[in-house]
């Protein structure tokens, strides 16, 4: 039918998107057009690269994540730019653990000034209904991570990890 084609010009249009993003060399994240105001669909996958420290006691996991038949956790970890602003990170994928709903191990992000380069992804919606114990959410909902910080952050957009130097000892990814 006629949504069948709609959805398909959709897959392939998303598609092209990756595939133009996802080699495109890194820019500064404060030249990235997506910093101030919506976020430019055409632009998901852009790396960017910025410089600051960690925010580790803000640290969240974003619950019932699957990946290669596994269901896991995200580790989310806010992150203040050398200009001052603070970005969400999703720093990898861990397994639920062994004998409990959470992971057995969850990486510490490196402390002290971090280059990073990751992509950029436009925030997830919030899941009605859906709750999460303390220090989880049930989806990347920038809007409400942000309501319950006590600093501004990034609502627009997250960054996906790609580098990080200095490394962390244990990578997530």
């Amino acid at each position: 039918g006629v949504w069948q084609w709609d959805r398909r010009t959709q897959a392939v249009e998303a598609i092209e998107v990756l595939e133009r993003n996802w080699s495109s060399p890194p820019i500064p994240l404060e030249e990235w057009s997506g910093v101030r105001g919506a976020f430019p669909l055409a632009e998901e996958w852009r790396q960017v690269m910025t410089e600051g420290e960690y925010i580790p006691e803000d640290q969240l996991l974003v619950r019932t994540r699957p990946r290669s038949g596994q269901v896991g956790f995200e580790i989310l970890v806010p992150f203040r730019t050398t200009t001052g602003d603070s970005v969400l990170v999703n720093r990898g994928w861990v397994p639920t653990g062994e004998a409990q709903d959470f992971p057995d191990l969850v990486p510490l992000a490196p402390t002290g000034v971090v280059s990073l380069v990751g992509r950029v992804k436009p925030s997830e919606p919030l899941l009605a209904g859906r709750g999460a114990p303390d220090g989880q959410v049930a989806s990347i909902y920038l809007l409400g991570i942000s309501s319950n910080l006590d600093y501004p952050l990034a609502t627009e957009f997250y960054l996906l990890v790609n580098t990080e130097n200095p490394s962390p000892s244990v990578s997530p990814l």
